[in-house]
């Protein structure tokens, strides 16, 4: 999930939470639109600021049915013949080909049939049985799909939630940013 903020400093913070593709935050952060905006492993358009927040492991999402399960996994490569469920490139570059490093890293090009920008969604279909798909571990917090996971603990590639700013914000909202850079990488 790919959230935004916008502040309004009067007597307190106030955050506005709305889901929003890449893009589209880019775009509305260039044009001062937001204050601050949160994605996973963003590329950042070199006009604008970030910091890392936090970092993740990745899980293998899985139907209920599937055969492999945590006590029968063994590697990465063992779904060299599934369906993918991955997000759409447009929406985030960097991000799909970081999971697309995830399957060749383990010998194999994934075989994508269906695109998704919501983590959501991408639940709701691997529930169906229409495929499968990799997310940040974080992902599963809220979420109560019938759906199995299999924690990516023994790979290099990590999920970094990383926040963006325009610095032309900094000098209108000093004790937001100053809180902010303080946030420390968990």
């Amino acid at each position: 999930m790919r959230l935004y903020a916008r502040f309004l400093l009067v007597n307190r913070i106030k955050a506005v939470l709305k889901e929003m593709n890449n893009r589209d935050q880019y775009l509305a952060l260039q044009k001062n639109e937001l204050d601050i905006c949160f994605a996973t492993n963003p590329l950042v358009p070199f006009n604008l600021k970030n910091k890392v927040l936090h970092i993740d492991n990745f899980v293998i999402l899985l139907p209920e049915n599937h055969p492999i399960n945590n006590s029968n996994y063994s590697s990465f490569s063992v779904f060299a013949n599934e369906d993918f469920i991955f997000p759409s490139v447009a929406d985030g570059p960097n991000y799909v080909h970081i999971l697309e490093s995830i399957c060749m890293d383990a010998g194999f090009t994934p075989k994508i049939i269906h695109e998704t920008d919501s983590a959501s969604t991408s639940f709701r279909l691997v529930e169906a049985g229409l495929g499968i798909s990799i997310e940040p571990i974080s992902s599963l917090s809220g979420h109560e799909f019938p759906v199995k996971n299999i924690e990516l603990k023994n790979i290099k590639q990590k999920a970094k939630l990383t926040m963006m700013w325009n610095p032309e914000k900094e000098s209108e909202y000093p004790i937001l940013f100053n809180l902010l850079k303080k946030w420390r990488i968990s």
